[in-house]
């Protein structure tokens, strides 16, 4: 899965969700060992940054 046409799709992917302002996350065929642990670090940390956010929003409001 390292070939470049594999790596310019994900990089279109994600130039896409960037556009669109929505969140990505990436796993790996190497993260499957721990694919539990990670998919929650990596969902943690985008609920803290929504978080921190949406927070710095209301203070502006």
């Amino acid at each position: 899965m390292d070939t470049l046409d594999y790596k310019i799709g994900m990089m279109k992917k994600q130039k896409l969700y960037q556009q669109e302002g929505k969140r990505l996350i990436s796993l790996y065929f190497k993260d499957k060992a721990r694919l539990t642990e990670i998919l929650h670090s990596k969902l943690s940390s985008l609920s803290s940054s929504r978080n921190a956010v949406e927070t710095e929003s209301r203070q502006v409001d």
